[in-house]
């Protein structure tokens, strides 16, 4: 296996380890523990890159130009994951499931603490430094690796299914436009969009207003690709011309590891 995926298999499951005692726990001390599995393995991850040949972390900054570009792939990204998790959960309500995450409480507060800590700890964690360690060897693999840890550590039926695609798309964007930018931006949109979503969704009119205001801008802005859809083809050229890959009996491998890992976890 290759010493860059070694490692990062170490940070995800010293992470999951970490998740798991942090479940176990209640009130401050949990969420102190939750903080310091995603600290921790980052910190090693930092310190522990020189040791590594293949190693690039993504700029925190983005070119003008490149910005100009990622915005038009934010919102047609949002409505993707709007629908997935929408028909998600219209699947799962025939179960008795859906999504059951509490976002009462002071919606300042709800959107400092579920949206920008969050999408900054997990962009950092589950795109940063996969990336940074995984793209020198196959820059697919890395984006196939990072979706998948991202979806996997949700530990539900809902959220699994679109944290894939959009930990596809985001880890996608990242490598296109050289930053972590785009993808912090989409998550933490994602995560505000979500959260009034969860406290309005049942007023019918808040229901056609978002609607129609999350698809009306994806609409113009798929408008805006298609126009520019020559630069956007350079920027996702290596999509196609990178052929390498990380292994297919190490990523089997990996999975396997950290799947059972995961449903240890949650299952004790």
């Amino acid at each position: 296996m290759k010493k860059e995926l070694s490692y990062v298999v170490l940070f995800d499951s010293l992470f999951v380890f970490l998740l798991f005692f942090s479940g176990m726990l209640a009130g401050v001390v949990s969420d102190i523990l939750l903080y310091i599995a995603f600290v921790l393995p980052l910190s090693l991850a930092f310190f522990m890159h020189k040791k590594c040949d293949n190693v690039r972390f993504l700029p925190i900054r983005i070119k003008k130009n490149n910005a100009i570009l990622a915005l038009p792939t934010i919102f047609p990204t949002l409505a993707v994951v709007f629908l997935i998790s929408w028909l998600t959960s219209l699947v799962l309500s025939y179960f008795g499931n859906g999504a059951n995450t509490d976002v009462s409480g002071n919606i300042a507060l709800v959107i400092i603490q579920k949206a920008l800590i969050t999408a900054l700890l997990e962009e950092l964690l589950f795109r940063y430094v996969p990336i940074a360690y995984l793209s020198g060897i196959s820059k697919r693999g890395a984006i196939l690796y990072s979706a998948c840890f991202f979806s996997l550590v949700h530990l539900n039926f809902y959220q699994i299914p679109y944290a894939f695609v959009a930990g596809l798309i985001f880890a996608a964007v990242d490598i296109a436009f050289d930053s972590i930018i785009p993808s912090f931006v989409m998550h933490f949109a994602n995560n505000v969009l979500s959260i009034f979503w969860m406290r309005h969704s049942a007023d019918f009119t808040f229901f056609i207003v978002y609607v129609s205001l999350v698809f009306g801008i994806a609409l113009v802005s798929v408008a805006i690709l298609i126009l520019l859809s020559h630069n956007y083809r350079e920027k996702f050229a290596y999509l196609f011309s990178d052929k390498r890959r990380i292994g297919i009996n190490a990523t089997a491998s990996v999975f396997v590891f950290l799947m059972l890992v995961i449903s240890a976890s949650a299952l004790l």
